[in-house]
């Protein structure tokens, strides 16, 4: 499996528009390799859609825009001559998008159809150019409605072998630019590989594209110690082993568990959750002996901060964020006799001859 995505779309110069611009993208996609069985035969007969992204609004010179991740392409991609990809820029005026798209999605059949027995390069080109002449207001049928928005540019995505062979273990970036309506614009689209297993599994609950996870950033690798596996998100990561299972970490709590050894330090065993007026993620260190439980919490009055061994499990043993004494505002230190943690209301000190945890 392939996602093949939007990525942003960056504003060089803006168009001739009075006010601010408005920019939408529209992408023509076709899967010539889609097949139908008629009477249980398979029989090849391509598929499209036009995908919409935006309108993004009050675009000013400068801005970058970054949509939700939602992949237009999600099927087997390792052959380039297998999919047509043909993407437009429009600044919305007076127009209705939706309508656009429902353009297009007359203009693709008619141009495959028109096609039929010319050379692939023949059947790319001619639709890329027959889209740009639709919506420059170039009569191709009848349209129910005026062309009321400014076409920028069409052009085709077109990605070689070479460049998918490498989007099977990592993400492989193109840019397209679209100068037109006075204005400049700049795509940026990504291939990403599938992620699958407990991780997929896990980023699909979490909310996938819309999750604080986001798009993937990477394939599935390796764990440092080589039983467990991770994927790479835009906004976090997703990190699995046999017998914690697959869970995430992000935002700051994600930025404190990679500076201080991200799965060194512990295998996450929960997602980020609430935790009295913070947010809190547990792991497990399941490289050392009795493989110890530890936590990062956060709050808004604290940041992220890590607690672990004996401490921890007192502190959890209290209520956690929602205890006494709070989250903690600094990490484990040394002390005469043990180890000492300050909590906002209070601090926790283990003894080093005991192995007991007080408050203090």
């Amino acid at each position: 499996m392939t996602f093949v995505s939007l990525r942003n779309v960056h504003c060089d110069i803006e168009t001739d528009e009075l006010g601010a611009d408005e920019i939408y993208v529209l992408i023509s996609m076709v899967n010539l390799g889609a097949q139908v069985r008629i009477e249980g035969v398979p029989v090849p007969i391509p598929s499209f859609d036009v995908w919409r992204y935006g309108i993004f609004g009050d675009f000013d010179q400068g801005e970058t825009k970054a949509p939700a991740f939602q992949p237009f392409w999600t099927a087997p991609l390792t052959n380039p001559d297998q999919a047509i990809f043909v993407v437009s820029v429009i600044e919305n005026d007076n127009g209705v998008p939706e309508q656009y798209q429902q353009v297009l999605r007359v203009v693709i059949p008619k141009s495959l159809g028109s096609s039929v027995g010319e050379s692939l390069g023949v059947v790319r080109s001619k639709l890329a150019r027959e889209i740009g002449e639709v919506l420059n207001g170039i009569d191709l049928g009848p349209i129910p409605f005026a062309l009321d928005d400014d076409h920028v540019g069409t052009q085709e995505l077109r990605y070689e072998a070479a460049e998918l062979q490498r989007a099977a273990g990592d993400v492989v970036s193109k840019e397209l630019v679209f100068v037109g309506d006075g204005g400049r614009y700049r795509l940026t689209f990504d291939v990403s590989p599938d992620i699958f297993g407990g991780i997929r599994d896990r980023w699909i609950a979490l909310g996938a594209g819309g999750s604080p996870l986001g798009r993937p950033l990477s394939g599935e690798n390796p764990t440092f110690d080589g039983k467990g596996r991770f994927v790479n998100f835009a906004g976090g990561v997703i990190s699995w082993h046999p017998d914690t299972g697959a869970h995430g970490v992000w935002g700051a709590i994600g930025g404190r568990w990679l500076q201080i050894g991200r799965e060194k330090f512990g295998y996450p065993v929960t997602d980020e959750v609430s935790s009295g007026n913070g947010r809190m993620n547990t792991f497990k260190a399941l490289h050392l002996a009795g493989k110890p439980e530890a936590a990062i919490f956060w709050a808004p009055q604290t940041g992220a901060v890590e607690i672990f061994g004996g401490i921890c499990a007192k502190w959890k043993s209290m209520g956690a964020g929602g205890s006494a004494i709070g989250g903690p505002v600094a990490p484990e230190q040394d002390a005469p006799g043990g180890r000492i943690q300050r909590f906002q209301r209070g601090s926790l000190f283990w003894n080093r001859a005991n192995g007991q945890v007080s408050q203090v």
